[in-house]
């Protein structure tokens, strides 16, 4: 059983008061430098994921574009299920859209006759 806790006794005498008290900043070493083909590397990588931060911000926005543009809805969905070979495939993507804000009212049905057993994937 532990007893009544111990009252902290104030000590005068800090011995740790260097860590209490701000060093002079210290060099840190650098790092050794990029061969060339390191470097040309870092820099196609740079390019790359910019390239692609760049494409996921262009095609965000187009999806936000769909939301209130029945014509760009209508575009994106054209262009998701251009090689739909099934009913099935064509309501996936279309309600992957629905899913991710864009109105039922903005994507049309197949047309008729898209699906029919002669354009069926055999």
């Amino acid at each position: 059983m532990r007893g009544a806790p111990r009252p902290v006794r104030a000590d005068h005498r800090l011995r740790h008061a260097r860590l209490l008290t701000r060093q002079p900043d210290q060099h840190v070493y650098d790092g050794d430098r990029l061969s060339p083909a390191d470097e040309a590397r870092a820099t196609v990588r740079d390019m790359l994921r910019d390239s692609w931060e760049r494409a996921r911000q262009d095609v965000e926005d187009w999806f936000q574009a769909a939301r209130t543009d029945p014509a760009a809805a209508r575009q994106i969905l054209g262009i998701l299920t251009h090689y739909a070979r099934s009913r099935e495939a064509y309501d996936l993507e279309r309600d992957f859209m629905i899913g991710y804000g864009i109105p039922a009212a903005y994507l049309p049905e197949p047309e008729d006759g898209r699906f029919t057993p002669a354009n069926a994937v055999r």
